[in-house]
């Protein structure tokens, strides 16, 4: 343990990017048909892609059919459509294309690192679950002040009408006091 320290998001990311490396070159090889896919890996890379054999692709065209040297994966196995809902089928244990015939060869469930599909399925229902309730609350919230907003329109309008009013009482009284300034005037005149 003498090298870099890395969070549990920074080793993900790095196992993802060795990965993603791996598989990137296992498939180049592949599609020119250049020897052995494993020959250029790195030890970390031909690692990853062993502890992720088995697991379910869902890369190319839906029930198109893998035309290279590798086995053929149909990646529409594992994905059901009903109108425009689209479902997550649980992987079998290991890939048929893919059986090995070693009995105590381990489940890609199982292996470090991995989860289920139904795991998956769980933590995204949660997921919706709470991007609903936020969004009730966002409403709730709107709602609120869309109300506070109507009341503050209705006291601002009948401030208006208040203030109409005591212009209209006070030019009232400004005419009257004129009437009479006007009436002293001329009863003073004779």
């Amino acid at each position: 343990m003498n090298g870099p320290k890395r969070t549990w998001q920074q080793v993900k990311i790095k196992y993802k990017n060795i990965l993603q490396n791996a598989v990137k070159k296992n498939t180049h090889r592949q599609g020119t048909g250049g020897g052995s896919p494993k020959a250029d890996l790195t030890p970390a890379e031909d690692m990853a892609l062993e502890l992720n054999k088995g697991r379910p692709v869902l890369e190319g065209i839906p029930g198109g059919k893998e035309t290279s040297i590798g086995s053929s994966q149909d990646a529409t196995r594992f994905i059901q459509v009903s109108g425009s809902t689209v479902f997550l089928l649980e992987p079998p244990a290991q890939a048929p294309d893919d059986a090995d015939p070693d009995p105590d060869a381990i489940q890609w469930e199982n292996q470090p690192g991995n989860i289920s599909s139904q795991a998956i399925r769980k933590l995204y229902g949660n997921h919706l679950r709470r991007q609903i309730e936020l969004a009730d609350i966002d409403i709730q919230y709107k709602k609120k002040k869309m109300e506070n907003l109507a009341l503050e329109s209705e006291i601002k309008k009948r401030t208006i009408r208040k203030l109409d009013l005591e212009i209209k009482k006070l030019e009232r009284e400004v005419r009257y006091a004129f009437n009479v300034h006007c009436m002293l005037t001329v009863t003073q005149m004779y």
